[in-house]
């Protein structure tokens, strides 16, 4: 079965939404690439009329604002995550420099609030039916188990913290003034900044760490003494107004860095190292991922390959860019 995908088109101050199950994510992400951008009519009779919550992929595409946002789930189908996912919306720049285009960090919630809709009204909540009536007997005294008490609980806070693997994980840095620590924790920055100054004393020592062998999805740094924090992300799990979203934070200052980690390991003063991906071969991946079907991968590699070699990081994006635009023109 394929990807979900949504679609949310506005132009001439109408709305559609289309729900496509066809392609599949990997065909989505290259109708917004390759110009022209999809309008109401050509998706007039494509996909179901109706706003999918949750879909693998989604993208947004404002006319009349010329605003282009895209969101896209399917991690685990990509070797490096964090890489692709910034070629892409460097691409998307370079396809579009007259759109603004970007990240939905808060999901299809927050294309809707672009538009001005709450969820609920192009998505009616799921009301469940009423539930049937059980009649439930006894069994006699002596048949019924006791369940046996739990004398040795296990502590509820240190598991819920540490990161299960590489691919797991969420960066934590602490500045006391005097050092910075730095904990390889669970994908979960909305639940750690809705936690409050109370995730300080439950920071579990088995999860420090002063290097990463792959790219954490989140990050979030804390200056005590300042009283500052910054967080960034590359997912779509946060809500739509997490800026201002901190009550159990009474007295601090925050910002938001969007996906830039950089912020981040400055602040973290070389507490933690990240791994840094080579462009050269991100590119080579993404133009493999999207080639045109008929061309050998080998030959689109090499094509690239002489493109790019000894030329700046943006000329590199204009020679990918160009590429992408020539196979499918």
């Amino acid at each position: 079965m394929s990807s979900p995908v949504q679609f949310v088109i506005r132009e001439g101050g109408t709305v559609i939404f289309r729900r496509m199950s066809g392609g599949g994510e990997a065909d989505a992400e290259r109708w917004v690439l390759i110009p022209p951008l999809p309008t109401i009519e050509e998706f007039d009779d494509w996909g179901q009329d109706r706003f999918h919550p949750g879909p693998d992929a989604a993208f947004l595409i404002d006319h009349d604002e010329r605003r282009l946002l895209v969101e896209f789930s399917h991690s685990y189908a990509y070797d490096d995550w964090d890489s692709y996912r910034r070629v892409y919306l460097r691409v998307l720049q370079h396809m579009w420099p007259d759109w603004r285009t970007g990240w939905a960090y808060a999901g299809t919630e927050e294309m809707l609030h672009h538009l001005g809709l709450e969820p609920a009204e192009v998505c009616p909540p799921y009301v469940p039916p009423p539930p049937t009536r059980r009649v439930h007997r006894r069994p006699p005294r002596h048949l019924r188990r006791r369940r046996p008490k739990n004398k040795h609980p296990e502590p509820e806070v240190e598991k819920t913290y540490v990161a299960r693997n590489e691919l797991d994980t969420g960066l934590l840095t602490v500045d006391d003034g005097t050092e910075v620590r730095a904990y390889a924790l669970r994908r979960r920055l909305p639940e750690r900044l809705a936690s409050g100054e109370e995730i300080l004393a439950r920071l579990p020592e088995e999860a420090l760490c002063g290097s990463r062998k792959a790219m954490p999805v989140d990050g979030m740094h804390l200056d005590l003494p300042a009283r500052t924090g910054g967080y960034w992300t590359t997912l779509s799990s946060l809500p739509v107004h997490h800026d201002d979203r901190f009550p159990r934070w009474p007295g601090w200052s925050w910002e938001f860095w969007e996906d830039d980690h950089h912020r981040q390991l400055d602040l973290a003063r070389g507490a933690v190292t990240l791994p840094e991906p080579d462009l050269d071969t991100t590119l080579l991946d993404f133009a493999e991922r999207h080639r045109q079907w008929r061309l050998e991968p080998d030959y689109v590699r090499d094509l690239l390959l002489e493109q790019i070699t000894g030329c700046t990081e943006d000329e590199k994006y204009d020679a990918l860019a160009a590429l992408i635009a020539a196979m499918y023109g």
